[in-house]
């Protein structure tokens, strides 16, 4: 539970005993974290119309599918960044790094 305790100081979710097994927790976003998240939607949302300001939304469209199947054939998680598949090991990294004693 160690890990699970310290993801409240970092990210912010809250931690909830199960409605249908009392033994378990759920990890939900907090009221801080939803408008954290609204947040970053609004900004990427930007950032994509900035990025395809050349292109009208029907053009848009097809781009996005072609893209689709890209992902799709290089078995890329829909929705997630593939950058974020590397976000743990570096963190992991980073954590390590903070416990060596000082040479």
């Amino acid at each position: 539970m160690a890990p699970i305790d310290g993801l409240g100081r970092k990210v912010p979710v809250e931690r909830r005993r199960s409605t249908e097994d009392r033994r378990n927790h759920e990890l939900y976003v907090s009221e801080a974290g939803a408008r954290a998240l609204a947040g970053v939607r609004e900004v990427a949302a930007a950032h994509e119309d900035d990025l395809l300001a050349a292109l009208d939304g029907p053009e848009r469209e097809p781009l996005a599918g072609l893209l689709g199947r890209v992902a799709a054939r290089q078995g890329l998680t829909p929705g997630v960044h593939p950058g974020n598949r590397t976000l743990a090991k570096r963190a992991g990294r980073r954590e390590k790094e903070k416990v060596r004693p000082d040479s």
